[in-house]
């Protein structure tokens, strides 16, 4: 293979394939330098699939194909469908007769035997190809806001080209773009030797002569402007200069001749381009390219029409409507000056300079995939874009000159590093005795290493700033605010919020007393002190500075000032730390629409904006809306700031936190870690982010049942939040509600309430009322006292929660299914078994009805319903719930997974309470042979599976092994649980039924005793089954004669009953059969 260099500038590749390559052969040697005049990018192959693979990747860019005789036939119908693919051509130095299935294949340009009549061919198409890609916004009239509408793309393309058509550039600028070019080429012969009979004779002829001449100039500099390559850009700003400066001199000359001009443009447009123009009639088009055009009508036609013969390509010719009392922008005719002056059959092509905008008139069908669009020149622009683009002119770019104004200008389109580099090469041309120039270069440093997060460095140029401002005979208040203003930012972003509000409180002091009371100067120092405020909790205050600096801006700024969609996005962000998410959210979009429209695409801000909405989305549940906002955030950092920038860690802790919201654990704690990793590596990290990802990494340990692990990276957090928040900072109390839950989950039910409560004590004083985390921390508590068996405490704290989620939350909210579920279980344990009913059916409702709801979270509500109807003993109800949840589990989890073996379980209870014993064991034995799997031997779920078995077997008279069974549970269970706890209860009862109906009445008592002693002294058993106890008794005592004894406990049970169920239901009714039994002393039947 060829190589070409790996660096370049070009839309298009050409792809040389022969099985024969020989390049030690001279033709072919020469045949290669031939097509590099052509195209700097150039690989050549001899192996099929190579070239295969290298073309299928090429995606980014036009692949022109050449191929051999032998490969054409092959090949053509395989990569025909292949979009990037422009052209394929056969080349041989065989003779070879054109062949009819060429026909079949549009790419395929035809067979070429000379490589002259190959590179006339190849010149042609690129030309084509490139005119094709002229760089170009198209705004529609529907857009929102004004009619004429541009995308700030333009503005910022407009601006650049006002200064860099303003420099003064001498012989160093033209010498680092040859520099750029010759490592460009360095591969290229052919190119190096353009190269440098550019350099030798560009003053011998004009720009215009050169821009027509090399391929190089032509293809660099478009491909630049409509990437929005700054670099390239500025490099090639001397060319772009003299171009519009021959261009403007040309067009002074000529412009009394004629008032009206009628051009044509014939190109092609990709179909998704041009379905876009044909939806935005009346609309506006910019070209941000020196743009060419003819004013002979049949040569556009001509080449619009050879442009529709490619696939998802329409041709289309503009017929372009000049009024030259109204176009700002010159144009001049290339017939004498370009480098085909002499040829008599060159076009009379007229070359506009940058930046022409035009209204989209009539648009006619002139053929299949051919089109003619009329356009007229405007010099209607968007009110609000052209006020935003003369304040930026006016205000930001007026006070510096010629290369200094890109500074500014490029940090405000997030060119960072370019700015630097402007920065760093001014340096070496500052006068020692001028320090304005000093000053103004180590304030933009300043800024420049804030936004790329180096805070140490940022503070050292805004220090030095400032210590050569006090040396200057008058001092620059203005610079002074900036500066202070710029240095407390850096603390902000540190975490050092007090030091911060130092300097925000220096620049307002010197701000009030120097400025109008409604200078936008004040409202950054306002703003700033505000979020000082903000992130220590102090909302209240927060708010306050927030309102007057919007209340300034809104009034001085233009509508579509990058600085008002700050403002409303800090007091969207106020609204969210204090759980006002629909009114956050409102905010966050008005900052949203600001920003898109006067920001490019890929500024930072925008990712700050997106990773706030997303945060939002994330809170009210929408995690799916979350992660595409996310992403959106992430892939502009990629492209704007460093690798290791602590923003890209806070986007990758909050990916994180969307994937633990879906339950993807691993794949969430794969984000942390990204996070830490970055955050390790970064000094000036703000130790804020850090404790936000340690705290992440515990909840997702705790997730996996790591507790310890959770626990650990949860006190991590802790001891950084200690040392930089107040006392009642939010923040502490989320860490505290975390550390609650470890200890919960480790079923340390004393650590989790001292942690909560903590929590909850921290909310109280420092959050709204009706906070979400208030309500968040309230269930938890609620949950563990569920757990501990205290279910109207539980109860009291989940209806606490209930009602502030209803007025802060959506209605289809996680939280709020995770209180209904709650307070559903302390309604059952209760024994109010329809309030728990109507709950769980509020929660299954919202289950079945929200888009992005969990599965597994329906399978839990399926399972808590069904297991109610079977406590209420109604399981022709009960049964449905659970197939329900065994068919949700079974398509979700691993056939191991023993949440499968616990609703196994469930189902076989029923079947079993059902007397349908088949079903009841086989799903028994389904559980058992997960539960063998994936626990260890003296797991309490086994004993569980254990137990079920044992009475199982008793039920179907295998006395001997459910002795088996039941035996070792309670073994077991004596060995590891505490000695009054209700499992001991059923297993010394399970041991005593069995002994009953083998006849061994005494043994059976013994064991029913035991039984009963430990219900009687625990405060949770259910009434239920205090009854049972009382009925086994009674059977058991009226096998061994003691009557009065036996109808006593009958009694008992009868009375529990009716008292849970009423007279008419099963137990009451079975219950009444043995007492008079006992009463009557009549054998049972």
């Amino acid at each position: 293979m060829f190589p070409s260099n790996e660096t370049n500038m070009e839309d298009f590749i050409i792809i040389w394939l022969d099985e024969n390559m020989n390049e030690n052969n001279k033709y072919c040697r020469d045949s290669i330098l031939q097509l590099q005049i052509l195209a700097n990018s150039l690989e050549t192959f001899s192996d099929v699939n190579q070239c295969i693979d290298f073309l299928t990747d090429a995606i980014n860019r036009k692949v022109f194909l050449i191929l051999s005789n032998d490969l054409a036939q092959v090949l053509a119908p395989l990569i025909d469908d292949i979009s990037h693919l422009d052209s394929v051509y056969i080349f041989s130095d065989i003779e070879s007769n054109e062949q009819p299935w060429i026909k079949n294949w549009k790419k395929v340009q035809g067979n070429f035997r000379h490589i002259s009549h190959l590179l006339s061919k190849l010149k042609i198409d690129i030309k084509r190809c490139e005119d094709d890609l002229i760089p170009f916004n198209i705004i529609s009239v529907s857009s929102i806001g004004n009619l004429d509408q541009l995308a700030c793309s333009f503005m910022y393309s407009q601006l650049l080209k006002e200064i860099l058509i303003s420099i003064e550039y001498d012989e160093t600028a033209k010498k680092k773009f040859l520099d750029y070019l010759q490592n460009l080429y360095a591969d290229n012969k052919p190119g190096l030797l353009a190269i440098n009979c550019f350099e030798q004779n560009y003053k011998r002829h004009s720009p215009a002569w050169w821009y027509t001449k090399e391929s190089f100039i032509y293809s660099i500099l478009n491909t630049a402007l409509r990437k929005q390559d700054v670099d390239i850009i500025i490099d090639m700003g001397f060319f772009i200069r003299d171009l519009h400066e021959q261009i403007k001199r040309i067009h002074s000359m000529e412009n009394t001749k004629t008032k009206n001009l009628l051009l044509y443009r014939g190109q092609g447009m990709a179909t998704n381009d041009f379905e876009n123009l044909k939806r935005t009639r009346g609309g506006l088009i910019s070209f941000n390219s020196f743009l060419s055009t003819s004013i002979d009508r049949d040569v556009s036609y001509t080449y619009a029409d050879s442009s529709r013969q490619k696939s998802n390509t329409v041709g289309v010719l503009f017929i372009i409507k000049i009024d030259s009392t109204i176009l700002t922008v010159p144009y001049a005719s290339l017939k004498d000056i370009s480098y085909y002056s002499n040829d008599q059959n060159t076009e009379d092509e007229i070359l506009l300079s940058m930046h022409t905008v035009y209204r989209i008139g009539d648009m006619d069908q002139i053929g299949d995939h051919f089109w003619q669009v009329t356009l007229i020149v405007t010099s209607d622009n968007d009110k609000q874009l052209k006020r935003l683009t003369d304040y930026v002119r006016e205000e930001e770019l007026r006070k510096a000159d010629g290369m200094d104004a890109l500074v500014p200008l490029l940090f405000r389109m997030g060119e960072f590093t370019k700015a630097e580099q402007i920065c760093q090469s001014l340096f070496q041309l500052t006068s020692r005795i001028n320090l304005k120039k000093p000053i103004n270069i180590n304030y933009y440093l300043g800024q420049i290493k804030y936004a790329q997060g180096d805070y140490s460095k940022a503070i050292s140029f805004y220090t030095t700033a400032i210590d050569l401002e006090m040396k200057c005979l008058q001092l620059n208040v203005l610079n002074l605010v900036a500066l202070y203003n710029g240095i407390g930012l850096c603390y902000h972003s540190t975490d050092n919020y007090s030091v911060a509000l130092f300097y925000y409180q220096n620049a307002l002091n010197i701000g009030e007393n120097s400025y109008a009371s409604d200078s936008p100067h004040l409202a950054v120092s306002y703003n700033n002190i505000a979020q000082s405020y903000d992130s220590l909790g102090d909302y209240a205050q927060a708010l306050s500075f927030y309102e007057k600096a919007q209340n300034i801006q809104e009034k001085i700024l233009p509508p579509l000032h990058p600085n008002l969609g700050i403002g409303y996005g800090n007091i969207g962000k106020l609204y969210q730390s204090m759980g006002q998410y629909k009114l956050a959210l409102s905010f966050w979009e008005k900052s949203r629409r600001i920003r898109e429209k006067s920001l490019p695409s890929n500024h930072p801000s925008l990712a700050t904006c997106y990773n706030n909405i997303a945060l939002i989305y994330d809170k009210i549940g929408d995690h799916s809306t979350a992660l595409s906002l996310y992403n959106n955030a992430l892939s502009i950092k990629r492209k704007s700031i460093p690798k290791n920038h602590h923003g890209r860690a806070i986007e990758y802790n909050n990916i994180g936190m969307t994937y633990y919201e879906m339950k993807d654990y691993s794949m969430a704690l794969s984000y942390y870690e990204k996070a830490l990793r970055i955050h390790n590596n970064v000094p000036d990290a703000a130790p804020s982010d850090l404790a936000t990802v340690y705290n992440s990494m515990g909840l997702a340990y705790n997730s996996m049942e790591d507790c310890s692990k959770g626990l650990l990276y949860h006190n991590k957090a802790l001891d950084i939040v200690h040392n930089i928040l107040p006392s009642t900072h939010p923040r502490l109390g989320i860490l505290y509600n975390n550390i609650g839950l470890s200890y919960h989950n480790m079923n340390d039910y004393t650590g989790a309430v001292v942690y909560y409560k903590k929590a909850l004590d921290i909310y109280e004083r420092s959050l709204p009322p009706n906070h979400p985390e208030i309500a968040n921390t309230c269930v938890n508590i609620g949950g563990m006292y569920n757990d501990i068996n205290d279910y109207t405490t539980a109860l009291s704290y989940c209806e606490k929660a209930l009602k502030i989620e209803q007025q802060s939350l959506p209605s289809n909210h996680c939280l709020l299914l995770r209180t209904y579920r709650h307070i559903a279980t302390s309604y059952e344990r209760l024994e109010r078994y329809s309030d728990a009913l109507a709950y769980l059916h509020k929660l299954l409702e919202i289950n079945e009805e929200t888009p992005f709801a969990d599965s597994l979270d329906l399978a839990d509500t399926f399972s808590q319903l069904g297991m109610l109807y079977f406590t209420m003993m109604d399981y022709s109800k009960a049964l449905p719930y659970l197939r329900k949840v065994v068919q949700i589990e079974e398509d979700l989890l691993s056939p191991t997974d023993p949440r499968l073996g616990t609703t196994f379980t469930k189902v076989a209870l029923i079947y079993k309470t059902m007397e349908d014993y088949t079903s009841a064991l086989a799903y028994y034995e389904k559980a058992l042979q997960i539960q063998e799997k994936v626990l260890p031997p003296t797991d309490p779920k086994l004993m569980t599976v254990y137990n079920n078995i044992g009475t199982m077997c008793l039920t179907l008279k295998d006395y001997s092994t459910a002795l088996l069974y039941l035996r070792e549970v309670l073994e077991i269970r004596e060995k590891s649980l505490p000695e009054n706890d209700l499992s001991l209860a059923r297993s010394n009862s399970n041991l005593g039924m069995t002994y009953l109906q083998m006849g061994d009445f005494s043994t059976a008592l013994s064991y029913l005793e035991k039984a009963f002693e430990i219900q009687q002294k625990s405060n949770s058993c259910p009434r239920a089954n205090l009854a049972d106890s009382h009925s086994n008794l009674a059977q058991v005592l009226f096998y061994l004669h003691r009557y009065d004894e036996a109808a006593k406990h009958a009694k008992q049970a009868l009375d529990t009953s009716i008292n849970i169920f009423g007279h008419e239901h099963p137990k009451s009714l079975m219950f009444n059969y043995i007492l008079q039994q006992c009463t009557d002393k009549s054998e049972f039947i």
